[in-house]
């Protein structure tokens, strides 16, 4: 199964999907970690403190979506998949809540170039009778380039609002 990786206010840690998509904590904590699939179909955190606040990354703008393209040689992901998830939204058990606001940003790169170039014989010719061999084959040379592009859409944050007013 794939690690997922979290680090928000001094709580880090680790943890699996299991085939239900529930969270498997990997790190001994307090934490509990809830997973659902919001409205697009994307997956979605919340995780609850031993105190009782909530830590929400679950808002569809605070997610970092990736697709991966290739030229010549391996596997293409042309649809966007969530790579990252920002944190949302905090609720303290008072409820008073603080909202993230992120707005759109990507970027498009190359993050590796790779050739090869490899030379092999393209037909066997079995020894002759009297033990000699025959004509030697020329060897044939291949030659493969492999390009690949990582197109990557996140967000920026660009606003944090408190329920008691403030903004920043």
């Amino acid at each position: 199964p794939d690690m997922f990786s979290f680090n928000f206010n001094g709580n880090s840690g680790k943890f699996i999907l299991d085939s239900s998509l529930n969270p498997i904590l990997l790190t001994h904590s307090g934490l509990q970690i809830a997973s659902a699939t919001d409205a697009n179909g994307n997956l979605t955190f919340k995780f609850t403190t031993v105190d009782g606040i909530q830590y929400f990354f679950d808002d569809d703008s605070a997610m970092e979506k990736t697709s991966k393209r290739q030229l010549d040689c391996g596997h293409s992901f042309p649809q966007p998949v969530i790579t990252a998830w920002y944190l949302s939204r905090i609720i303290h058990p008072n409820h008073d809540t603080v909202s993230f606001t992120y707005s759109p940003t990507g970027s498009n790169y190359k993050p590796g170039i790779f050739q090869s170039i490899f030379q092999y014989n393209s037909q066997y010719i079995p020894p002759a009778c009297d033990g000699g061999y025959t004509d030697i084959p020329i060897p044939s040379i291949q030659n493969s380039t492999c390009l690949s592009w990582l197109l990557t859409y996140g967000g920026q944050l660009t606003t944090i609002h408190s329920s008691g007013g403030a903004t920043v």
